[in-house]
């Protein structure tokens, strides 16, 4: 079975750097049997075309993941989940909305309203200016777009979708995964909230039990 897995940060920061994936990675696939797919969005690397549009463009890398699965003979793609991370949230429930074919979702710490973030965060604007295309002359529309809180409903409504947030979270507030998750309820998706006491924006302090949590998610949605 395929993972998709969407890492949070933006540009270089937070980027899939041999160590991360070693130490992220590695053990997941192995241990629960799983093949794990991931991008570091476009732009990261100067060498590399395009720019990091913070849920524009890049998303299209999430996208085109699929396309390697026949690459690797081990690869069943019939059986496709995906896991996002803080940013990876957005980008993966963007992606599902663009199309990206999947089976369950599990999101870790997403940011799922950013008008209501920037209230919390005010620095984070810094990050839209410089990553959003046109951000100060559409940025209602900008942030909207990027919000999944006001879209998640267009979203194929047989991927379930398990929201796994810290309770003391300062980065981003719990209060996004609680939002999201009544609009969930609403929309009359197969969902789940789980809040760790506690702990904060790192997953590292609880992470084998949220990637116990995640995979049995996915099983119960793959058998």
């Amino acid at each position: 079975p395929v993972v998709i897995y969407n890492r949070g940060g933006n540009a270089t920061y937070g980027a899939w750097i041999f160590g991360n994936v070693y130490l992220r990675l590695f053990d997941i696939a192995k241990e629960h049997n799983v093949a794990i797919f991931a991008t570091n969005y476009r732009g990261v690397f100067p060498t590399l075309p395009g720019n990091d549009e913070f849920g524009g463009e890049d998303v299209k890398d999430v996208l085109a993941l699929p396309q390697l699965f026949s690459e690797f003979p081990a690869v069943n793609p019939e059986k496709v989940a995906v896991y996002g991370e803080s940013r990876g949230g957005m980008q993966s429930l963007l992606a599902l909305k663009q199309g990206l074919q999947a089976d369950a979702a599990v999101l870790f710490a997403g940011q799922y309203d950013f008008v209501e973030a920037l209230k919390h965060r005010p620095e984070m604007e810094k990050v839209y200016r410089a990553r959003i295309p046109n951000y100060e002359e559409n940025k209602a529309e900008a942030l909207k777009k990027r919000s999944a809180i006001h879209w998640v409903g267009e979203i194929d409504k047989d991927i379930p979708v398990l929201l796994i947030h810290g309770e003391q979270d300062q980065r981003v507030l719990v209060d996004s995964s609680i939002a999201l998750n009544k609009v969930l309820e609403a929309e009359g998706f197969k969902h789940k909230l789980s809040v760790y006491e506690g702990l904060g924006h790192q997953s590292a302090p609880k992470r084998k039990q949220i990637v116990a949590e995640m995979i049995s998610w996915f099983k119960q949605h793959w058998d």
